[in-house]
């Protein structure tokens, strides 16, 4: 993805390779439209997803409107299999979008019975008394502040994202939340940048490109955190099965039977790696299995 004058790091296939690694085996990614141009974007993501090793599918961002982005939703719809769409309400000068042309667009997912995803942040347009879904990124759920607090500037760089990482307690906020059904979901916003990359902002932390890893994390980090801890249940976090791949199961009995360097393994340095702990024995899993929920009390 193209963003704040650069690119982020992951391709296809080192982003998918790294999602494989960490049991994810199907993502969506958002389409950018080029210079406003639904079918554009469209071509530049099938040719960027060439490099694909897993199954994956597309939303695409709306960043302008009019009656040709419109004509172009109903085709990315019809013909090309696209059923949501991105509204942003942040990245001023980029991205984001008004009021009113956030309204056309909802307008127009309905006509075409698509889904509308907001990146919300302006409480004047909350969808009052309609049924939303919560999803916190798996960096909030995890990690605080302390981090970006570093005097090394590469290392502080590493956790510079959007929205940013909280100060102590809004992880605890957020995993109470979790536990009790007001968030429902975990992603990653996966959005990796190099350390010569994060360097663009060295003398202006505005400049910093803005995102971090978890994508191969997710997971494991949402287990030994939410589990393990009994605050969901092993069937809150989802169905875990035996998986099968190549007629021999790389997952079975709570832990991973993958070899490195065996099939199509690639082994790949780690990057921008910031979550720490998560390299326990994946066998201590099983025990987690009949750990007590114990889930915190909404006040009503």
């Amino acid at each position: 993805m193209e963003f704040m004058g650069t690119e982020t790091i992951d391709d296809y296939f080192s982003g998918q390779d790294a999602a494989l690694a960490g049991g994810t085996t199907m993502h969506i990614d958002f389409v950018i439209p080029v210079n406003g141009s639904l079918p554009a974007g469209f071509e530049a993501y099938v040719e960027k997803a060439k490099s694909s090793c897993m199954d994956y599918g597309f939303h695409m961002a709306i960043t302008k409107w009019d009656d040709v982005v419109s004509k172009d939703m109903e085709i990315m719809v019809k013909e090309k299999g696209i059923n949501s769409f991105k509204f942003f309400m942040a990245y001023k000068g980029s991205l984001m979008i008004n009021d009113e042309l956030l309204l056309e667009g909802f307008k127009k997912c309905k006509s075409l019975g698509a889904l509308a995803m907001v990146h919300a942040e302006n409480g004047d347009a909350a969808s009052s008394g309609q049924r939303v879904i919560g999803e916190p990124v798996v960096s909030g759920l995890i990690l605080d502040d302390s981090s970006l607090w570093d005097p090394d500037f590469i290392s502080a760089a590493k956790f510079v994202m959007s929205p940013p990482i909280r100060e102590s307690g809004h992880v605890e906020a957020l995993q109470q939340a979790l536990s009790t059904g007001v968030l429902q979901l975990v992603g990653t916003s996966h959005c990796t940048f190099n350390s010569t990359q994060k360097v663009l902002g060295i003398d202006d932390f505005r400049k910093i490109p803005n995102g971090i890893n978890g994508i191969e994390e997710r997971m494991h980090l949402v287990w030994d955190t939410m589990v393990e801890s009994g605050q969901i249940s092993m069937t809150d976090y989802g169905k875990i099965e035996v998986t099968i791949a190549g007629g021999k199961i790389v997952w079975g009995n709570g832990f991973p039977n993958v070899v490195p360097g065996s099939g199509k393994y690639i082994e790949m340095p780690p990057h921008n790696y910031l979550f720490t702990g998560i390299d326990k024995a994946d066998e201590k899993y099983i025990s987690s299995l009949k750990a007590p929920v114990k889930r915190s009390k909404v006040a009503t």
